[in-house]
Order: C-alpha cells, then structure tokens, then sequence
C-alpha cells in the first residue's frame, strides 16, 4: 500500500437515529472502525451498550 492510508476502513457516521446505529453497526461487523457524531444530549444513550434484535430471532418465538 502507499502512503498511510489505514488497513482499516475509518467511517463517521452523522446522527444516531435509528438508521445511523443500524449502518454503524453492520459496518462495525465488517471490521470498519466506526465513531459518531451526535448532539451532546445523546451522548449518555450512545455511552451505554446499543442491543440490536434480529425480526428472524422474534418471530420464532
């Protein structure tokens, strides 16, 4: 590789809606280093761990 480009993908994701901790989360899996960049009011939701479910792992219940 040249210069110092990172092995590893750097991503910032804008917002922790719904859709922006689901992408975070499945770029996360990929091996992406993924940080946000939120209001300051949800920064205490965002230093908690985040629980994801699957619809497949619901239904069978």
């Amino acid at each position: 590789m040249k210069g110092n480009i990172p092995q590893t993908p750097q991503i910032l994701i804008v917002g922790a809606g719904a859709m922006g901790l689901v992408v975070g989360y499945h770029l996360q899996l990929a091996g992406a280093a993924v940080d946000f960049l939120v209001r300051p009011a949800r920064v205490p939701e965002m230093s908690r761990s985040q629980v994801f479910y699957s619809y497949d792992d619901v239904c069978r219940l």
